[in-house]
């Protein structure tokens, strides 16, 4: 369903933010993100000199090499479009990325990790979408092998994604239907 009509507008800003996928040979898993801002007017910068408009103001990539267990072993930052002569200096800092594990609380540690002057907003803003495409990506292929293997996905822990969302709380009816084992009904009079 779309959106209602809007009111009458003109075009300012595009923020583009898109995220792929890849699994590499070695084993490991490639999650790329790039965010790119253009304005629909022509723009000045002191460091640019002029944006003419549909040029980016903003271009950041990020890749992540994960392994098997959603542990991030390889960062790659370029940031090719930024307003300030010095905005790409902090590329380095995102390897403090390499060792952790792509899972619960990991939002919350990039953030302390690279808030404020630690990093730089939008590459910071590509991590939460780069993790949650590495587990739309990773997690139905693991779990589909695991299965051929005869193995149980989930290792015999809830599923992360259940709680997680509308949708996916233990006491829907998709989890109750998809994911019996960890459905919890909450009817009153079913407490036990």
């Amino acid at each position: 369903m779309p959106l209602p009509e809007a009111a009458p507008r003109e075009h300012m800003h595009t923020r583009r933010i898109e995220c792929q996928a890849f699994r590499r040979q070695d084993g490991l898993w490639d999650i790329e993100g790039e965010l790119v801002d253009t304005r629909s007017w022509d723009a000045s910068n002191a460091w640019r000199g002029e944006i003419p408009a549909g040029t980016p103001v903003h271009g950041m990539r990020l890749r992540l090499s994960v392994d098997e267990g959603f542990v991030i072993r390889e960062v790659s930052v370029a940031m090719d479009e930024h307003p300030f002569a010095r905005c790409n200096a902090i590329e380095p800092a995102y390897e403090q990325l390499v060792g952790l594990r792509i899972g619960p609380g990991f939002s919350h540690r990039c953030r302390r990790l690279f808030g404020a002057t630690r990093g730089c907003t939008h590459v910071t803003k590509l991590l939460d979408n780069l993790a949650t495409t590495t587990f739309q990506a990773m997690g139905p292929v693991l779990s589909r092998e695991a299965r051929a293997r005869g193995e149980d996905p989930s290792g015999g822990r809830k599923p992360f994604f259940i709680d997680g969302c509308h949708a996916l709380a233990a006491d829907s009816e998709t989890v109750r239907e998809h994911y019996p084992r960890w459905y919890r009904d909450t009817t009153p009079g079913t407490e036990g």
